[in-house]
């Protein structure tokens, strides 16, 4: 008879922590074999069906509603694009879905484990910290020995190991810094302390404006944060806190200055820093087209959009330089891609869905004794709409969804995972 218990905690690993090292190799197979053969979709293609019947299994009604709405919606949409939209393709539709319901797909599994089993949120959380970990070692790596692919060429210093999707692999390793941070206060040990390094490491190591930017703010809100909770939400006497959070703050501060000397010496990157800095969009032509075709294109489509690939034909012909893509130019910021591409109703409520994460959980915090792990993940979720907002890479990227579904986890479950925790208390250790 198979051990259930044994084969969710592989399926588990197999979630949370091998797609990172999945996307490496496929990285490495682009860039060294010039194969482009993507096994990194081939096996989160493979996730999906292995956690799309959860959505069925599960007895949680709210995301069970949610994925008949998007899937009835998208239904819906298609009959209004196949009559009045000017492009269709509804291979490209269907791969652009897949990569926006995945999440919840995950979501259904871990809430239905969750269901069956007892377990702590912790044990999730510290899966999830290890892609980044094992992430940020790979990107370490590569900037030490010079073995990978520079993420801007000799222009400026950073690179990308051999991850294709750079600005993915940056989203998740901000948002499991946030997790690992929250882990090495709460309970600190040496292991610890090397997983949220490595994962800061990582993050400096790509040279991208958001993961160092990024990388410091995160770092500075959890040096903060601890200074106001006591022993029961952060593990360290007064005395040891004090002086660890002190050295913190010391080695922030001289990242920070090593960082400022860096970019002093790459005009590329000291350019790059000074057009964040003015709050200038470096995707401002794209935006530009995107926000001419919404506002010109017949109310209906306004109402349900015009499908991913039609909306990202016209973002692709209003931008100069006659370059063509085989399914669109993407804006690269979820408001414009989805609003474009699902419309007033089915977009805004895809892009809703963080949103109303957080504010649940901001709710849960305030209400329950404003717990320092609640702010954690408070955290992870501004971040994660903060970047999808400016930035793209995270609503439809299947590579942040092994980040941020932790976090959904955590709001969806949040009675149960206080009640699991509580009960296990009272058990011996």
């Amino acid at each position: 008879m198979v051990d259930k218990v044994k084969l969710f905690k592989v399926l588990n690993i197999f979630i949370l922590i091998i797609p990172v090292i999945i996307d490496f190799f496929n990285g490495l197979i682009f860039f060294v074999a010039g194969a482009d053969i993507s096994i990194g979709a081939m096996y989160r293609l493979a996730l999906m069906g292995i956690t799309l019947p959860f959505v069925v299994l599960v007895n949680n009604k709210p995301i069970k509603i949610w994925c008949t709405f998007l899937a009835v919606s998208f239904c819906v949409s298609w009959l209004v694009w196949n009559s009045y939209a000017d492009f269709i393709d509804l291979k490209s539709e269907f791969e652009f879905l897949a990569r926006i319901m995945f999440p919840y797909f995950l979501l259904a599994y871990f809430l239905y484990i969750q269901e069956k089993y007892i377990f702590t949120f912790d044990y999730i959380m510290g899966l999830m910290v290890w892609f980044g970990a094992i992430g940020g070692g790979f990107l370490v790596f590569s900037l030490i020995t010079g073995v990978g692919i520079l993420s801007y060429d000799i222009y400026s210093y950073g690179v990308q190991s051999f991850f294709i999707a750079v600005n993915d692999i940056g989203l998740v390793l901000l948002v499991s810094f946030a997790a690992a941070m929250y882990r090495m206060m709460a309970k600190i040990s040496i292991l610890r302390v090397i997983i949220a390094f490595t994962i800061f490491g990582g993050l400096i190591a790509t040279g991208s404006r958001t993961g160092s930017a990024g990388a410091a703010g995160v770092f500075l809100i959890f040096i903060l944060a601890p200074m106001f909770y006591g022993k029961k939400n952060v593990g360290m006497s007064s005395t040891f806190k004090t002086t660890f959070l002190s050295v913190l703050f010391l080695l922030l501060a001289l990242a920070i200055k090593v960082g400022y000397d860096v970019i002093q010496e790459y005009p590329y990157m000291l350019q790059k820093f000074e057009v964040l800095g003015e709050g200038e969009s470096a995707r401002a032509h794209l935006e530009k087209a995107a926000t001419e075709r919404i506002e010109n294109r017949p109310m209906l489509l306004q109402v349900f959009g015009e499908g991913s690939f039609a909306f990202h034909k016209y973002v692709e012909l209003g931008v100069t330089g006659g370059k063509t893509y085989s399914k669109g130019k993407l804006v690269e910021q979820d408001i414009l891609d989805f609003l474009g591409s699902y419309g007033l109703i089915t977009g805004l409520m895809m892009l809703g869905f963080p949103v109303v994460m957080l504010i649940i959980n901001g709710i849960n915090f305030l209400r329950n004794g404003r717990k320092f792990r609640d702010m954690a993940i408070c955290a992870m979720l501004a971040l994660f709409i903060f970047h999808s907002f400016t930035a793209g890479h995270a609503l439809n990227s299947p590579t942040v969804s092994t980040a941020i579904v932790i976090a959904y986890f955590y709001v969806f479950g949040y009675n149960k995972i206080q009640a699991d925790e509580k009960f296990l208390k009272t058990i011996p250790e």
